[in-house]
């Protein structure tokens, strides 16, 4: 008895193999519509990627958990302010709130500036990094000069016009910053072998013996070079030996409190 079932199933079967024949062959008009379909939705989704691309691109991006933590710290610090300086802002100014008003307007002009700052291009700021670097050697040796002002004690500041004053030091901070990134653009993966760490290393102590030599703050001087060093630590794919400075930092610095 002849099977109808198994009969209808080898059509079946043999129905798709003609197919998938006429499919792959290339000279076939369905294969060459195929084809021709396929290049245009790929064209068409290539189009649709770039444009979207370009639109993320347009679209200006912020970093919002950095700035949540600007915002913490500078409450933070402004609570702390006023709980330590209320009663002598109180005694000496007759307002327990004259210190933390004063370093709120400060905060909310530093918001406005950072927002002013985050409109430039920063490739501008790569185009001047080698000038601004040097423009702050040249504002910390003036503190050496007779536009130096001392306070309490230290000599770090110039005085400006309209009884103002600047610490050169502070700017230093930001000129090492985008000089170091800018340095380490241009070395490309020869800032990962030892020959570009020396001369980034090199950068970051010229930058360093300043602030300590010129402006008495050693402080600063730590800062800087740790800035240094995290920039190149960023870049650099082995952190064994960061970590045994930090470790040999940390004894040493013991070493100095205890003894």
């Amino acid at each position: 008895m002849r099977n109808y079932e198994s009969d209808a199933y080898r059509k079946y079967q043999s129905s798709i193999e003609q197919r998938q024949k006429v499919v792959r062959t290339s000279g076939s008009p369905y294969s060459q519509q195929t084809a021709v379909q396929g290049k245009g939705q790929r064209a068409e989704m290539s189009a649709s990627t770039k444009r979207k691309r370009t639109r993320e691109k347009e679209k200006p991006y912020y970093d919002y958990d950095l700035l949540l933590v600007i915002i913490f710290l500078m409450c933070f610090g402004v609570v702390m302010l006023y709980s330590s300086s209320a009663y002598s802002a109180q005694v000496d100014y007759k307002n327990d709130m004259f210190f933390f008003t004063r370093q709120a307007m400060i905060g909310i002009i530093g918001f406005i500036v950072m927002f002013i700052v985050s409109k430039i291009d920063y490739h501008l700021y790569g185009a001047y990094a080698k000038e601004l670097f040097w423009f702050s050697m040249f504002l910390m040796a003036l503190v050496q000069t007779p536009l130096g002002k001392t306070v309490n004690g230290a000599r770090r500041w110039i005085r400006l016009p309209g009884g103002l004053s600047l610490q050169p030091a502070e700017f230093t901070k930001i000129a090492v910053i985008l000089f170091i990134a800018y340095e380490i653009c241009l070395f490309g993966q020869k800032a990962k072998k030892w020959d570009g760490i020396k001369i980034l290393l090199g950068y970051g102590l010229v930058a360093t013996l300043g602030v300590f030599l010129l402006t008495d703050n050693l402080s600063t001087a730590i800062i800087v070079f740790a800035i240094t060093c995290i920039l190149i630590f960023v870049v650099h794919p082995k952190t064994k030996p960061f970590v045994a400075g930090v470790i040999a930092a940390g004894i040493v610095g013991i070493i100095g409190i205890i003894f």
